[in-house]
């Protein structure tokens, strides 16, 4: 899923310019990652890049959001049910 996205962000212009004159659209990108750990964690999670930046940046030039969603027992069951792919991952790592 990255990968296609990559793929379509640095796809270029058609005409092979790589500067143009006018704006290019792209879509909004998310990012979502699953946790299943075992310490205990909220059902859903913003982190910030910039939590981790060494010095407090009232406005940072760069930001990236990542939802972090709990995918542990008990947690996100409707999108568990709406996965089919995933609650069977879950219910694979819960009996190993």
């Amino acid at each position: 899923m990255i990968a296609g996205g990559i793929r379509q962000y640095s796809g270029g212009s058609e005409t092979g310019q790589h500067h143009q004159k006018t704006r290019m659209e792209i879509p909004a990108p998310h990012f979502v990652t699953f946790y299943n750990g075992t310490a205990k964690r909220p059902e859903r999670q913003i982190y910030k890049l910039s939590d981790a930046f060494s010095s407090e940046e009232e406005e940072p030039e760069l930001e990236l959001k990542v939802t972090v969603i709990n995918i542990n027992p008990g947690c996100n069951s409707e999108l568990l049910k709406k996965c089919e792919s995933l609650s069977g991952y879950m219910a694979f790592v819960a009996s190993v």
